[in-house]
């Protein structure tokens, strides 16, 4: 991408029924190549899913951006894993907006393009390609579905991204719940598809964008968890 980007992902771990507070990961990239990043943890009440206090975390990174890139980026990105539909409007009336209050104090004569898209890992979609011999195979890495099995009201598509020898194939549910930018539906499926071979920590493609586990990771293990990955 020829564009100042800035990718961000999000989780929040809520750990067992003994913990006493939630933790929200926060991930920013610095640079397209998500070789440097800018993290927070933020503590939340136990059980609380929504994020309050993203404003000041927001501008941290955005002037490390600044440091790193010379310019604010042209482009905001936000991965948003663990939110349920019924909380869609809550996602928009308090995080989205905190992220508008910020670019509206910082851009001056202009504004970033801005998405930011739900992540959604418990599907109970299975996607197959049939073989000309007839077998059923799981879907190859890269297969997008945009349609039929998608809403109406609102753009969302699945993607797998992970080749699986054994077992089947669970896809990834991805919902665009704010999208100003001029981005078509198939460079957005590239890009997204792209994040999901830049997890460090995994060869190959990882089932979610990079960003949205990191933010796992370091969100769960501020709680005490460890992760295999």
């Amino acid at each position: 991408m020829k564009e100042k980007v800035m990718f961000v992902g999000m989780d929040v771990w809520h750990g067992s029924n003994n913990e006493v507070f939630s933790v929200g990961g926060l991930i920013f990239s610095l640079d397209t190549n998500l070789l440097k990043i800018y993290s927070a943890a933020v503590l939340h009440e136990w059980r609380q899913e929504i994020f309050n206090s993203i404003r000041d975390h927001f501008v941290l990174a955005l002037k490390a951006f600044v440091e790193e890139n010379k310019q604010l980026p042209d482009r905001v990105m936000i991965y948003r894993d663990g939110v349920l539909r019924r909380d869609y409007k809550t996602l928009l009336l308090h995080e989205l907006k905190q992220y508008m209050e910020v670019i509206d104090m910082l851009y001056v004569g202009r504004r970033p393009f801005l998405s930011m898209v739900v992540v959604q890992k418990r599907v109970y979609e299975r996607f197959f390609a049939k073989l000309e011999t007839g077998k059923y195979v799981n879907s190859p890495p890269g297969t997008v579905i945009d349609h039929d099995m998608t809403r109406k009201r609102c753009y969302d598509f699945f993607l797998n991204s992970m080749y699986r020898k054994k077992g089947t194939t669970i896809p990834t549910h991805y919902v665009m719940v704010y999208d100003n930018s001029n981005m078509s539906p198939d460079v957005f499926h590239q890009v997204t598809y792209s994040l999901c071979y830049s997890y460090f920590n995994w060869p190959g493609t990882f089932y979610v964008p990079s960003v949205v586990q990191y933010a796992h990771k370091l969100a769960s293990h501020v709680v005490g968890r460890s992760c295999w990955n």
